[in-house]
């Protein structure tokens, strides 16, 4: 009967949708509960996918670079192998989704790599320190998050989003602080 047979159901037992939303709900309470991760986490590996099929996709192989193309892809499935074997045995689905957003940002920076060899990009240049420093917190709140609560996950976010900013953009902050004291 398929998708016509659901107006059918809901008429004839009015109770069959709520009883279809509470078997949903069981289904993934058992999901999290026999994995403790939620896949969430994985999202973020589209912005390095984004990277790697940007770069891949709109500048090396229409460039007739697929060697590039190739080598790029092959960095980010070893980096994958490896972690796998590194991580899910102690971190089950969240060690995957881990593995994955490191090989997608491999891949991602190794097809930037070989496009700017073909293309001079100033792109990324901009957006690197961002993205890592968000990658290294939000990496640290998915950790911390797995064995603690929200609040505590946030507080490790912004800590270490915070510290790296500090370290990496330590003298751009000390000249900007300067130049503020010295206009006074």
């Amino acid at each position: 009967f398929g998708v016509l047979n659901l107006s059918w159901q809901a008429a004839r037992r009015p109770e069959w949708a709520s009883m279809i939303v509470a078997e949903t709900a069981e289904i993934r309470r058992r999901i999290a509960e026999a994995h403790g991760v939620r896949l969430r986490f994985l999202i973020w590996a589209l912005i390095p996918l984004a990277l790697n099929l940007t770069y891949g996709s709109l500048i090396l192989v229409p460039g007739g670079h697929f060697n590039r193309f190739f080598w790029a892809v092959m960095a980010g499935a070893l980096v994958n192998i490896g972690l796998n074997f590194l991580l899910i045995p102690p971190f089950s689905l969240f060690g995957a989704a881990s593995a994955t957003i490191a090989a997608q940002t491999v891949a991602g920076l190794a097809a930037y790599y070989f496009s700017r060899q073909i293309v001079p990009l100033g792109l990324l240049k901009t957006l690197i320190k961002p993205v890592f420093i968000s990658a290294a917190a939000l990496l640290a709140f998915g950790v911390v998050y797995q064995f603690s609560d929200l609040l505590i996950g946030c507080l490790v976010f912004a800590a270490v989003g915070a510290g790296l900013i500090l370290l990496v953009e330590r003298k751009f902050i000390l000249d900007f602080a300067e130049e503020v004291i010295s206009a006074r």
